[in-house]
């Protein structure tokens, strides 16, 4: 397919995540000339364990953040020549032969486990019996949303003919295309990590799901224009029927893009609803049995990621339950809550006046375990809530740099910078914290919202505004602020962590699974 490609035009960004999606305006130089932000309502949980988002919900939120943009900055629309869409990874969308949803996006979150397939032909039966010897194997297969809803909604499994992740599901919705990013490509899906495509036909991956091939999209490279909007999308939008569309990947992937990064020695702390650290590389590796290297935003590269599935989410947590006066006040003087926590916080020492908190109110993979739980030792009279928000900060920092040293054995490579996006990253006082736990110098980019960015570089490497990545990223990303480590309270942080905060989880990992047996829960 040829396509003229306007050289001056804007590219629109949009940011599908858990909490709100956003749609920015970027040049080729990653100038932001426009931003809004939606909030998505709050997922649904009909079970414990169960996450859910109206699929339909999210479309008319992806509608509204784009017409808030136009409305904000008028005749913006004029110049947009193309977009792209980055999102979160992992949450799937069914659809029927017509393309309409059979059910809510079952969003990454999600925690429901299928039991092992039963009545398998005999030969399936004979090469699963012998990969189950791998605990890791059957945690994986367990976690395959297909094998669920096989098992426990049969009926409308038999109706899924598009088995698509959001970005799948968001990009045909756009354009008619069957089709989504390589980058993309994050979840329990039958999909090669080493040679980013769908696995080849005999691939154990296929024998432990119902997911056929047919059911999926055509995966192309990040940066890939693929056509155009379709005419009742582009007026949806308020865009030119000849609007491009071009691929990026997911939000993670394009948040380590946006921040520079594409070398080992630079890791990119992504401070969201999940908070991880990636590293990037032209080398696969697997830092843990099925734990793979994800795809890149970058084409035929890798991110090596170590997660904390509830990250920042802490602080928001923690924010609507035991902030009310914060919050009313911030009301008042039109800040965010965490900005008056974070002015008490920083009055507080290093170590919270003895008061460690393990960050787990997930599980993990490969850490933690599936049983695992927060908690917060070291409680005393003189502790106030700014004492326990600060203490929050702290266990997430350290919950990073416990994947910072695993992945630097790993790779033999040591970290001598690092970057931090999201939400979090707006804190000096998380980033001050982030840099005396890690011994590191922080940066933060001058766009904060990087996955917005790196999805635009996406785009203006396919459109041809730039000849290649390092180009883009040498003109398209920029640090606005550094944060140095303090070297007493580096030294004070290290003791912390290697004689309080290591050992942590290993001496509650038999509580927990004790809690576990007694009450049933976390299932």
């Amino acid at each position: 397919m040829t396509i003229s490609v306007e050289r001056k035009s804007f590219i629109l960004s949009l940011d599908i995540g858990t909490q709100n999606i956003k749609a920015a305006i970027f040049d080729s130089k990653g100038n932001l000339h426009g931003l809004t932000k939606v909030a998505l309502s709050q997922a649904v949980s009909n079970q414990p364990g169960w996450v859910e988002q109206p699929v339909e919900e999210v479309w008319q939120t992806l509608k509204e953040a784009v017409q808030r943009l136009w409305e904000a900055y008028p005749n913006l629309n004029l110049s947009v020549n193309a977009l792209t869409l980055t999102a979160q990874r992992g949450s799937i969308v069914l659809s029927n032969n017509k393309g309409e949803p059979l059910h809510n996006c079952i969003l990454w979150l999600d925690q429901r486990k299928s039991n092992p397939q039963q009545n398998l032909p005999f030969f399936k039966a004979l090469a699963l019996k012998v990969m189950r010897a791998s605990p890791a194997l059957c945690q994986y297969e367990a976690s395959i949303f297909a094998n669920w809803l096989h098992q426990e909604e049969s009926v409308l499994w038999s109706e899924v003919r598009h088995y698509e992740l959001l970005s799948g599901y968001l990009t045909r919705r756009l354009t008619g295309l069957k089709i989504d990013s390589v980058g993309h490509q994050v979840g329990y899906l039958p999909f090669d990590f080493k040679r980013q495509s769908w696995a080849k036909t005999r691939n154990w991956r296929w024998l432990i799901s119902p997911i056929k091939r047919s059911m999926l999209s055509e995966l192309v490279p990040p940066g890939t224009i693929i056509g155009t909007l379709n005419d009742h999308s582009a007026k949806l939008l308020g865009l030119a029927k000849d609007t491009l569309f071009i691929t990026a990947a997911a939000d993670k992937a394009c948040e380590t893009l946006g921040c520079g990064g594409m070398q080992l020695s630079t890791g990119c702390l992504s401070l969201g609803t999940t908070a991880t650290l990636n590293l990037s590389t032209d080398r696969y590796h697997e830092i843990h049995p099925l734990m793979p290297a994800l795809p890149s935003a970058v084409p035929n590269h890798y991110n090596l990621e170590w997660m904390l599935y509830r990250g920042f989410w802490l602080v928001s947590w923690f924010i609507q339950h035991f902030c009310e006066e914060e919050q009313r006040l911030a009301k008042i003087a039109s800040v965010r809550p965490e900005t008056l926590l974070d002015n008490k916080a920083k009055e507080i020492p290093p170590g919270s006046l003895g008061l460690t908190l393990l960050p787990y109110w997930s599980p993990g993979r490969p850490e933690p375990g599936p049983e695992a739980k927060g908690a917060i030792i070291g409680f005393g009279g003189i502790h106030q809530k700014a004492h326990l928000y600060r203490a929050l900060l702290e266990g997430m920092m350290y919950g990073l740099k416990f994947g910072l040293e695993h992945l630097q054995k790993h790779t033999q490579v040591k970290v001598s910078e690092l970057t931090a996006s999201g939400g979090g990253s707006n804190s000096d006082l998380a980033l001050q914290i982030a840099s005396d736990v890690m011994g590191l110098p922080v940066h933060r980019p001058s766009v904060i919202e990087a996955s917005a960015l790196g999805a635009a570089i996406n785009a203006a490497v396919g459109l041809g505004y730039h000849k290649h990545y390092p180009q883009a990223l040498a003109e398209m990303t920029k640090n606005s602020v550094t944060f140095y480590p303090n070297p007493q309270r580096q030294e004070l942080y290290q003791r912390l962590f290697q004689e309080v905060f290591k050992p942590l989880y290993p001496n509650l990992k038999p509580l927990y699974q004790s809690i576990q047996k007694l009450t049933g829960y976390p299932a």
